[in-house]
């Protein structure tokens, strides 16, 4: 994912695992950020966050990277090892757990709650869930 005209973070394959690497190309710089992260990177919208899936514990976890000072932070646990996720605004993530989708709002208790009823979805094993740079549509694949 490109931050801007010539930095770049990515999920690097290494072995068996991905690795979040950032790539300064005015420098020819790559720094190995984290281990066994997931696929999903995303700028958290209105900050200087890109927020990926750590999986070095049993129990996954949506962790960010301060694209400024390289610190990175847990936001939240998931219930489940899911990986596929999005947000709408720089508080509420959406995340494709099986033939769900959840949503969690990062200020209040750290609950995950249903954002679309599974039954209107008619739709198995979400493996992808994206939102419009509007904010206005979701884009989800499934089975």
């Amino acid at each position: 994912m490109w931050y801007n005209d010539h930095v770049l973070f990515s999920a690097v394959i290494v072995e068996n695992a991905l690795e979040l690497v950032k790539s300064d190309l005015n420098n020819n710089l790559n720094n190995i950020l984290e281990k066994n992260i997931g696929r999903s990177l995303h700028k958290i919208p209105n900050t200087n966050l890109i927020s990926f899936i750590s999986k070095k514990k049993m129990n996954w976890e949506i962790s960010a990277v301060n694209t400024s000072t390289l610190s990175i932070d847990k936001i939240s646990g998931i219930d489940g090892n899911y990986e596929d996720i999005c947000w709408l605004t720089k508080e509420i993530v959406l995340l494709a757990k099986k033939n769900q989708i959840v949503q969690l709002t990062i200020s209040k208790e750290n609950i995950w709650k249903e954002f679309v009823n599974k039954d209107q979805l008619n739709l198995k094993n979400i493996s992808r869930i994206s939102v419009s740079p509007n904010g206005k549509k979701i884009a989800i694949v499934g089975e």
